[in-house]
């Protein structure tokens, strides 16, 4: 029987066996937590910028099985993002069957932002960042071709567009279409990573009944870290640290480590109680352009001495940053206008969870790319100041 013969019967089997729990137990809004499961079929191929890479042509199945809450309105961002779906996934494929890069395992936690308030037939959009697990990995003698992953251990990153439609109170039918990516940041080298786009069906199912949503004219307590909807300006600043393992091509299998200083600053104002957005400054020093710089004199047949100077790369670029609670997503696009160093484009990506810890102090985890080529993370520790500002009256 293959296998997704399996994920299929066990999905109703575990649908089954919470149906009879659900019925044999008393409803309780207050202790309903609105969990679902689902079980979804993949089917995408491969998108690759590098021509090291071209020889992964194919289109293949992946599969997933995620539980999942909706919320229902108990706190107050849950009411400001109708409603979102916050969940765990586990992701499995073959890679088209390459011996070469083997299988991966992924498991990543998501939150699913509706984008209506259609119950029956909902659009939203999905946002997972977890960790996944490939079975190979490169090796300079035994899997040479393999020049994507560098490592066992990776970030699994999921961005994709889905429909929801309603079958009956509990059952629903999901469709998506969406990329997957897995990258380590640059901590082995190679690291081309890999980009997967699918389109994907499958269906969920409600545990128990689900509670109503919240609709009420009074809104929930406000909560600390919560913003109270006055009008702010914040300066908001962060420092991130990362290191990358940087190898030429004939080199692969040894590891040449450079660290990755990354200064930010933006300057956002508050459109919402859902976000604010502004614009933003970063300064990075990235060490391993040195190693880039010598590759380039030497196919050149140039000696120049770079220093630290030479090599800091000053971006600016639109930001914003989306807030939950004490979490929020920070969705930066710049353009690096400095740096001797700039193979890979002066445009660049990021993506970054923060945590809010205490008072204004934040905990910080980035993801930076260029267009689809992952460069590196970041883990950091950040602070905003905040500046009340009053409009004139006209």
């Amino acid at each position: 029987m293959k296998k997704r013969h399996y994920i299929v019967i066990l999905f109703f089997v575990l649908a089954f066996l919470f149906s009879g729990h659900a019925r044999g137990q008393s409803y309780n809004v207050l202790h309903n937590k609105n969990y679902q499961i689902e079980a979804r079929t993949h089917y995408g191929f491969f998108i690759q910028p590098h021509l090291e890479l071209e020889r992964y042509k194919a289109h293949f199945p992946a599969y997933e099985f995620s539980i999942y809450r909706t919320t229902f309105g108990k706190k107050r961002w849950e009411r400001l993002y109708n409603f979102p779906l916050i969940g765990l996934t586990f992701y499995q494929s073959d890679l088209g069957g390459f011996d070469e890069l083997g299988k991966v395992f992924a498991l990543y936690p998501f939150i699913n932002f509706p984008m209506n308030q259609d119950d029956d037939h909902q659009a939203t959009f999905k946002l997972g960042v977890g960790v996944g697990y490939l079975t190979n990995k490169f090796h300079n003698t035994e899997n040479y071709h393999n020049f994507a992953i560098g490592s066992h251990i990776n970030a699994a990153i999921n961005l994709s567009f889905e429909y929801r439609q309603k079958l009956s109170n509990r059952f629903y039918l999901n469709s998506s279409i969406g990329l997957t990516h897995f990258s380590n940041g640059s901590t082995r080298t190679p690291n081309f990573g890999i980009n997967i786009v699918s389109a994907a069906t499958g269906f969920s199912f409600f545990i128990k009944k689900p509670n109503p949503t919240i609709i009420s004219k009074l809104n929930p307590k406000l909560y600390l870290f919560e913003f109270d909807n006055k009008k702010w300006l914040t300066l908001d600043g962060n420092f991130a640290l990362w290191m990358k393992d940087i190898t030429n091509e004939s080199e692969f299998g040894t590891h040449n480590y450079n660290m990755v200083y990354d200064l930010n600053l933006n300057v956002l104002a508050q459109l919402s109680m859902k976000g604010r957005a502004g614009i933003g400054f970063e300064l990075v020093q990235d060490r391993s352009d040195f190693v880039f710089l010598q590759k380039r004199d030497q196919q050149n047949d140039t000696v120049v001495d770079y220093n630290d100077i030479d090599i800091l790369k000053l971006g600016v670029g639109p930001v914003y940053e989306m807030m939950m609670d004490r979490m929020s997503f920070l969705f930066h696009f710049g353009w690096h206008i400095t740096g001797a160093d700039q193979h890979e484009g002066s445009f660049y990506q990021k993506l970054a969870v923060r945590y809010d810890l205490y008072d204004n102090f934040y905990l910080s985890f980035g993801f930076t790319t260029h267009y689809v080529r992952a460069d590196y993370l970041g883990i950091g520790l950040g602070y905003r100041f905040h500046q009340k500002y009053y409009l004139k009256r006209k």
